[in-house]
């Protein structure tokens, strides 16, 4: 019994080498074929970079170490104070800062502070004269209602009605203190 599990032990192992040598040599076959390839291609590939010359390398722009070294020190209060001076709601002024509404309510209230870009971005806004200030938000399509300077949170055009009620009123009583 033995001898007859030893010799087919002995037969199935010669015949999975057998079928293990055939498809070694088909892996073989393709091995040298893609080592082929893979040459002719890296041959091609100099041929190529020899008649292109390289891209240029991207010039950067130097650093103004002047700006590179100055902190922009913008804080919450700060924010609230240049938009209100604006005269800006947060979303408009969000618009004009190129940001989310909510990232202006959560840099006034103080939960986040702005990126260091946005803080450049806050300090260019905070610095530009009228004429700037006005081209930017002609740019970005921001109209706003300028503040009378009477009474603070009035609109130009409540101060003319309140003038404009005024008016009428002293001339009611001009009327009425004239003899008839």
């Amino acid at each position: 019994m033995p001898n007859i599990q030893k010799i087919l032990n002995e037969e199935i192992r010669r015949l999975a080498r057998r079928e293990i040598r055939n498809e070694l040599v088909n892996l073989k076959e393709q091995l040298a074929l893609m080592r082929k390839t893979i040459t002719e291609q890296n041959r091609r590939i100099k041929a190529l970079e020899d008649v292109v010359p390289a891209p240029a390398k991207p010039v950067r722009s130097p650093v103004n170490p002047s700006t590179a070294a100055k902190p922009v020190r913008v804080t919450a209060g700060r924010i609230k104070k240049l938009r209100m001076e604006l005269c800006l709601s947060q979303r408009k002024f969000a618009i004009l800062l190129g940001v989310n509404p909510n990232s202006v309510y959560y840099w006034e209230s103080g939960k986040i502070e702005p990126k260091e870009t946005q803080k450049r971005k806050i300090a260019a806004i905070r610095d530009a004269g009228k004429r700037e200030l006005a081209k930017l938000m002609a740019e970005k399509n921001i109209v706003i209602k300028l503040k009378a300077p009477g009474k603070p949170g009035e609109t130009v055009n409540e101060q003319k009605k309140q003038s404009g009620k005024a008016k009428s009123q002293t001339q009611g009583e001009k009327t009425a203190d004239r003899p008839q």
